[in-house]
């Protein structure tokens, strides 16, 4: 199936890109800019049937790759690669307990956006061969978007795209889990669904559909 939509993300000198149209995980070498990029290789990992050609959404910390929502991985978890050599993405393990929107990754733990389950998954990933379920952030309508959270790991903030719940910014703070009370929530425009949220040190910076980038200070 064809897709205009992608998403990248960077490490090292390389962009990682994934599409629902196929074709893998194109890897570009960037360290040619500002005159050109070349791309590498489009890279899919198999196994058996199951298959990296189709991937929702990518993102990269800490010398890892993890790939959100493969269409032909059920059910579409997360798969984590080590960029050890960065041409080369090696498969060392994988989240399988819920389709995976989006995941952000801070230290050893995932923030797993499970847009068709209750809320966001937290998941250890310590040992990147045997990732473990811990927690779900849970709130009624739940259908979580991204996610990510603030500098200082105290705080996750949440977008939604789907089911009942209000399309707003929400924050919830992670301090004593199990339990992860909504401390905050953004509306911004209330006609207007915030598609992605992410955070640089005390700002977070949403993307809305039909209401522009908004630029708000968390702290």
């Amino acid at each position: 199936a064809a897709s205009q939509c992608r998403e990248i993300m960077t490490h090292d000198h390389y962009a990682y890109v994934v599409s629902e149209g196929g074709g893998g995980t194109q890897i570009i070498d960037l360290s040619y800019l500002p005159d050109s990029v070349h791309l590498v290789r489009s890279f899919i990992y198999t196994s058996g049937a199951k298959s990296t050609n189709r991937a929702h959404t990518v993102h990269t910390r800490d010398g890892y790759l993890y790939l959100n929502g493969c269409a032909q991985w059920s059910p579409g978890g997360i798969l984590i690669f080590d960029l050890a050599d960065p041409e080369n993405p090696l498969f060392t393990g994988e989240y399988a307990g819920n389709y995976i929107h989006d995941s952000f990754v801070r230290n050893d733990t995932i923030f797993a956006a499970a847009i068709f389950g209750v809320g966001v998954d937290i998941i250890d990933v310590t040992d990147k061969y045997s990732p473990q379920y811990l927690y779900t952030i849970s709130y009624a309508g739940a259908g979580t978007h991204n996610t990510a959270t603030t500098t200082d790991g105290r705080y996750a903030l949440t977008t939604d795209e789907i089911n009942p719940t209000t399309k707003t910014l929400k924050i919830w703070d992670l301090s004593s889990p199990p339990f992860f009370p909504k401390v905050a929530e953004y509306i911004g425009s209330p006609t207007a669904i915030v598609h992605n949220v992410f955070v640089k040190n005390t700002l977070a910076i949403m993307s809305y559909y039909t209401a522009g980038i908004r630029i708000v200070d968390i702290s």
